[in-house]
């Protein structure tokens, strides 16, 4: 039995090991030989990147070499400043779909810029639990990444005190401090083919978000409004 199995092609391998529940199955499968690491390589579509991945290795474009067929990219277990990560996909030749960058202290606007320059693959972003993140980086997605079609800005990480503010500095404007209803606008006016939004935790956001969006985002199937205290009833009937 083993014997006929050293004699199955490649391809018959392929429909086997992608028969596998998880993406990370895919790991036990690259150790059992040459040829399955090989093969396994070609299939992986999903990678985690962490500080330890990131540290061992240095750069990412031997990652990327070895995994070309990569969709999809998780930066969200990072821990530290991820310019130059974000730096290093975008000049790959990956034509990723999906890029997590959550759970970070702020987005680089020019690796922004950048990204959206050079990967016009991508359609959904996840940004969200980030400790920085206002209009102008809003602003600089929307500018740069026009095609997104799911964009995850929930929950942003702001250190407030008692009366709104944030604890480093008063600002001028909400804009300074997170999202505000003139960065949604923009966005509403750029993203032509959005069709999922989170916008959950944005605290200075109102009825005038949900309006713009409903009404710019003709493709938009799912707005999430969860712990956004000055929208009404109103603006939800509105969407609904």
């Amino acid at each position: 039995m083993a014997k006929k199995c050293n004699h199955l092609p490649d391809d018959c391998w392929e429909v086997i090991l992608n028969r596998l529940d998880h993406h990370s199955h895919l790991e036990a499968s690259s150790l059992a030989c040459k040829r399955f690491l090989l093969i396994t390589n070609e299939l992986r579509t999903h990678f985690a990147i962490n500080a330890t991945i990131f540290i061992r290795g240095g750069t990412l474009s031997k990652l990327f070499a070895r995994f070309r067929h990569l969709k999809s990219v998780d930066l969200s277990g990072f821990r530290g400043h991820i310019d130059r990560l974000i730096l290093e996909i975008a000049v790959s030749d990956l034509k990723l779909e999906s890029l997590d960058v959550s759970n970070n202290n702020c987005l680089p606007l020019e690796c922004l810029k950048l990204l959206g320059s050079k990967m016009k693959s991508l359609r959904v972003l996840k940004c969200s639990y980030l400790r920085v993140f206002r209009d102008i980086e809003l602003v600089a997605i929307a500018e740069s990444m026009p095609w997104l079609e799911e964009l995850d800005i929930s929950h942003p990480e702001m250190d407030l005190d008692r009366d709104g503010y944030p604890v480093y500095q008063r600002p001028l404007s909400p804009g300074d401090v997170g999202l505000t209803d003139e960065g949604i606008k923009v966005l509403s006016s750029k993203l032509g083919v959005l069709r999922k939004i989170n916008i959950s935790g944005n605290h200075f956001l109102t009825d005038k978000s949900l309006f713009a969006l409903s009404s710019n985002c003709v493709f938009m199937k799912e707005i999430v409004i969860l712990r956004c205290s000055l929208v009404t009833l109103h603006g939800i009937e509105f969407v609904m």
